[in-house]
């Protein structure tokens, strides 16, 4: 009885030049996703043309914030919390409102905001307000 071998299309010296392309096409994959998940949304994520409007006519004031955040990676950034920080004339913080959280912003673009809100007639004479972003992932 004579015993035959069977001969894969993937063997020997082939075989593992396959299997090392295909292990390092992985560890780029889990590299590239660690970087991204890791990746500081400050240095990514801005604020940009952010102005405030403030209609003193009614009692309390309210207040129309306009901005546009922009993403400069080249990934989507998912729950960005936007605040809305009112600092006096010695850059102390007075007060934060956090008028939107959940925002989605995609990659390499740009999303406009509109917040409103009432403020106390102390507030709207005695600070400036400031647009941050206070989170992102």
């Amino acid at each position: 009885m004579t015993e035959t071998t069977r001969r894969f299309p993937i063997s020997g010296r082939y075989g593992l030049l396959i299997v090392a392309a295909l292990y390092g096409m992985w560890q780029l994959r889990s590299y590239e996703i660690h970087r991204y998940q890791h990746m500081d949304f400050h240095k990514v994520l801005s604020v940009s043309d952010a102005n405030v409007v403030v209609d003193d006519s009614v009692a309390p004031p309210r207040a129309v914030w306009l901005g546009t955040i922009r993403n400069s990676s080249n990934r989507p950034w998912e729950d960005v919390v936007v605040e809305l920080a009112f600092l006096d004339q010695s850059d102390r913080l007075v007060d934060v409102v956090n008028p939107e959280s959940g925002m989605f912003v995609p990659r390499d673009s740009n999303v406009s905001f509109r917040f409103e809100g009432r403020l106390t007639k102390a507030l709207v004479a005695n600070s400036r307000s400031q647009v941050r972003i206070r989170s992102a992932r």
